[in-house]
């Protein structure tokens, strides 16, 4: 059945059954939310894009925002696919918004390409003054909007674009529905995720096992060269690293944290003359 046809045909717009906007999208148990949870309203894009909402604009690195949901690993794969536009595109059965708010995109799993589809709706901040929402009392919902000030977000909770363009919410949507749930994007492992998203074999390389880091230099070098897709992540500083005071975010980096490789390098040091 071409649903959008059907939609097309009835005037009216696509809801997802399997996947409806509801609490039990969002959670594992929707009866057991977790602790943090935050009031939800399910909105589509016209109800909160500030301009006319688009699927594809500028696509890029760049333009990924990780909202509420701990997915980085997902996005950070997405990160590295997304310097490909056309690969992002061919992810969609779509190549523009369509007012009958449905969706089609294509992961790679259990040796398959699997089309998934999906409505627009979208976990958003709730709007002021809302009081039909997903979790808590009308009481609860007023103080967690005293709390966010004037200028609350009324837009996306979890992933979004920073130009308003809609391909990396959907692509998580999509990607939630796969997983059953939302809340099951809260950790995850980035070869993983790069495997789903271009139905390529992934290989890992874990350094606290590795002697030899010239040689991770030479393979990181090579793989670069020939167009291979990267990424890293870091690890949980243990008990004792935490009381020592190692701190990995003086570097830069995140502890248990997935990133983007975009690039390598090889540059002088001007003080010793060395090669980094």
């Amino acid at each position: 059945v071409d649903l959008q046809l059907a939609c097309q045909n009835l005037q009216c717009q696509f809801v997802d059954v399997e996947f409806p906007p509801t609490i039990s999208s969002l959670y594992m148990d929707p009866k057991k939310p977790p602790k943090k949870a935050t009031p939800v309203q399910w909105k589509r894009p016209f109800e909160f894009c500030q301009t006319e909402p688009v699927l594809f604009n500028k696509v890029g690195p760049e333009n990924i925002c990780q909202g509420r949901l701990g997915d980085c690993w997902f996005l950070a794969a997405l990160s590295i696919l997304s310097r490909n536009k056309d690969a992002i595109e061919a992810l969609f059965d779509q190549s523009k918004i369509n007012s009958q708010g449905l969706y089609s995109c294509r992961f790679y799993r259990d040796s398959e390409w699997k089309r998934v589809t999906i409505d627009d709706y979208l976990p958003c901040n709730p709007t002021s003054g809302w009081t039909a929402f997903d979790i808590g009392s009308a009481e609860a919902m007023q103080s967690y909007l005293q709390g966010l000030g004037t200028h609350i977000s009324q837009g996306p909770i979890y992933s979004r674009s920073h130009d308003g363009s809609l391909w990396v919410c959907l692509l998580e949507k999509a990607y939630a529905k796969l997983n059953k749930n939302y809340e099951a994007l809260g950790g995850g492992s980035l070869g993983e995720s790069l495997l789903d998203l271009t139905g390529a074999p992934c290989v890992s390389f874990y350094f606290r096992w590795i002697v030899d880091l010239d040689s991770i230099w030479e393979k990181l070098w090579k793989y670069h060269n020939d167009g291979y897709l990267m990424g890293c992540s870091s690890k949980q500083l243990t008990q004792e690293e935490r009381e020592s005071g190692f701190q990995l975010e003086k570097f830069g980096i995140v502890s248990r944290h997935a990133y983007s490789i975009l690039d390598v390098k090889i540059i002088q040091d001007g003080l010793h003359g060395d090669e980094l």
